[in-house]
């Protein structure tokens, strides 16, 4: 494994285990190229991240959580690991991601919590554009407020513009820009309001005593 596919397998291991708001991985292993552990190919990896899970826990208790994951790869894959970081409070972005479609006159703005029905994300923030122009303006302007912020989307929006649809994933908050005629199409809310149903029924079933069919 060369160090591009080590940034790689650290990033998908890291977004799995904790979900970061962000996560910047950079390759000092140049600069380090004559320890031991570096002369045998491990590399040397500098990781900045902040997430939500890491409130109310201590700094040694986050780096704990950062390492976690990424424990067999310090046999092999990384000779030394630097760690900087820091909680974030996804109710802080959350206001964010609303303020700023708000003030950009984006129409019809949803916010909704999912976190006990996906592993995925916890919010779906849901707005309408009235043209694709308007949309890739609000996607590109909610991008720039967001990394003013210290938060970097998790995806690019390059292949979306023409859609109808533009999604700007943030981890914890999912935001969905669409055309009116692609929100109707689709109905998130209504989807999600009936998996939410779903998933009440099954639990209030789940939840109910057994009853004894037979008769005496």
């Amino acid at each position: 494994m060369n160090n591009e596919q080590r940034i790689k397998e650290i990033e998908k291991r890291l977004k799995a285990a904790l979900r970061p708001v962000t996560l910047e991985i950079i390759d000092d292993s140049e600069q380090h190229r004559e320890h031991l552990g570096a002369q045998g190919g491990a590399g040397h990896f500098r990781i900045k991240i902040s997430a939500s899970i890491f409130q109310e826990k201590s700094l040694p208790e986050q780096h704990r959580m950062v390492y976690a994951p990424l424990a067999d790869m310090m046999v092999k894959d990384i000779h030394a690991l630097q760690i900087e970081s820091k909680a974030t409070n996804t109710t802080e972005i959350l206001n964010l991601v609303v303020n700023t479609l708000t003030d950009l006159k984006a129409k019809d703005i949803k916010v909704l919590d999912v976190h006990t029905l996906t592993n995925v994300t916890d919010h779906f923030v849901i707005c309408t554009a009235t043209s694709t122009r308007q949309a890739a303006s609000l996607a590109d302007k909610l991008i720039t407020a967001v990394k003013k912020a210290g938060v970097r989307p998790f995806n690019s929006i390059e292949d979306q513009v023409d859609t109808g649809w533009i999604l700007v994933d943030l981890l914890d908050i999912v935001v969905h820009i669409m055309l009116a005629e692609t929100r109707e199409f689709y109905s998130l809310e209504k989807l999600w309001s009936v998996t939410e149903n779903i998933r009440n029924q099954n639990d209030d079933t789940n939840d109910s005593p057994a009853t004894n069919s037979q008769e005496s």
